[in-house]
Order: structure tokens, then sequence, then C-alpha cells
């Protein structure tokens, strides 16, 4: 069996799918004689979403391979905060499950990948269809913010706690940009292109940042191109 993560083309991931795409891999595995179970991480127009957001679609997927029916309910914030970030606070499991449903609460449908990440990067094509109510739109900029504010409550003990919490301020980062170009869109209450020209750019250099302290440089001046053809955008008035 060889369900995913459902991190790519998603800037937060899409835990939802994630979770009901491994479980339903894992029972029919089960009930089919699979030998085997791997679980793939894509990373399609520049994977720009970090390490940290698979965490949760791979400790479940971990548990469901083994036993399927004994983990078809676990815990899995409990579970990322215990044996995963070792986070006192038991903040950052919670938090991975609210980010990485953000997408779902637009009322806008992507096509294997999150509206968030369709408006952040217009140019990967990525297909998305609907336009969303302003009022639904704001709740989601809105959870987005909440979300970034509690990293700071978070006391992982992890090995790399302190980047875990900089990589997912950094994804919500980048998936509240594509928010406010999904509410711009939809004629809601946004900042300016300028203030959102500045923010990208801010975003952009912390992306590059944040990337170099876990992987190597290949490949980074292809995923931050993504962003920087956003950032041309508010040049053009667009």
């Amino acid at each position: 069996m060889c369900p995913g993560t459902s991190s790519w083309n998603s800037l937060v991931g899409r835990w939802p799918n994630a979770r009901a795409n491994c479980l339903d891999a894992a029972e029919q595995g089960a009930a089919h004689g699979a030998q085997g179970f791997l679980l793939t991480d894509w990373g399609d127009h520049g994977h720009l979403q970090p390490p940290s957001i698979s965490f949760a679609p791979l400790l479940h997927a971990a548990a469901v391979a083994w036993n399927p029916a004994a983990h078809r309910e676990l815990d899995v914030a409990t579970a990322l905060d215990l044996h995963v970030f070792a986070d006192e606070a038991r903040v950052l499991g919670a938090l991975c499950e609210e980010i990485g449903a953000a997408g779902d609460a637009t009322g806008v449908r992507a096509l294997n990948a999150s509206p968030l990440f369709a408006a952040l990067v217009p140019s990967s094509n990525v297909r998305a269809f609907g336009r969303g109510e302003p009022a639904q739109l704001a709740r989601v900029a809105e959870r987005l913010d909440l979300a970034r504010e509690r990293l700071a409550g978070a006391r992982p003990r992890c090995a790399d706690g302190d980047l875990v919490v900089r990589e997912l301020a950094q994804a919500i980062r980048l998936a509240r940009h594509g928010a406010s170009r999904m509410l711009r869109e939809a004629g809601g209450d946004v900042p300016s292109d300028e203030s959102l020209r500045r923010d990208l750019e801010d975003a952009i250099e912390e992306q590059r940042a944040c990337w170099r302290l876990r992987s190597r440089e290949g490949g980074l001046a292809d995923s931050v191109a993504r962003l920087e053809a956003t950032l041309a955008l508010y040049t053009d008035g667009r």
C-alpha cells in the first residue's frame, strides 16, 4: 500500500485527508494481504511545506500500518506531544491538526491540494473551485493568526524543538498570506497590496532561512521562485 502524507501543495498540510487516506490504505492492506506499507511525502511546486508539517501523518501512518484496528481512533495530537515534540505545554500536536484543516474551512476546493496553496502560488496551475465567502475566509485568516500566536506557548523538548516552532510559524505565515489573497479576490477587507508585498518579501527571506536549516541548497532557488512569481503580481497590480 502506498498512501501519502497529503502535505504537498498545502503549506500547512491537509490533515483530515491524510488521516482518512492512511487509515483506508492500512485497512485495505490488512484485508487483502498487502506485504508492505510505504508512506510517500511529495513536494511538487517547490516543496514549500516544511518537514514538520508531515510529522502528524507520519506518526499516524506508522500506527495504523502496524495495527489499523487498534489505532483507528488514535489521539494523534497527544501522541505527537508525548513522543515526537515532547511538548510540555501540549500545544504543538493539536495545533498541527488545527492548521492542517484550515484549507477545508475556506469553502473552496482544490484538486489534491489546499486552496490556500493555490491562492499563494497561482503560477502552479493547481486548480481550485469556488470563491469563498468573505466572512468565511476572514474566519480562516483569524484561525491561522490565532494558531501562530499559540506557538509562543509551546515548550518542546525534542532536539529540533526550536526549529519545529520556527517552521510551523513560517508555514502558517505562508498559509495566512494565501488566505489574504483569497479574501482579496472575494472582495473582503485585506491590507493594501503594498502591505501584502512587504509581507511576502519578508516571508520569502524566512523561507530561505528555514530551508537551509534542514535541507541542502539544491532546489532552493526553484522553490523560492514560486513565491517570487506571486510577489511580482503585486507590482503588476494583480
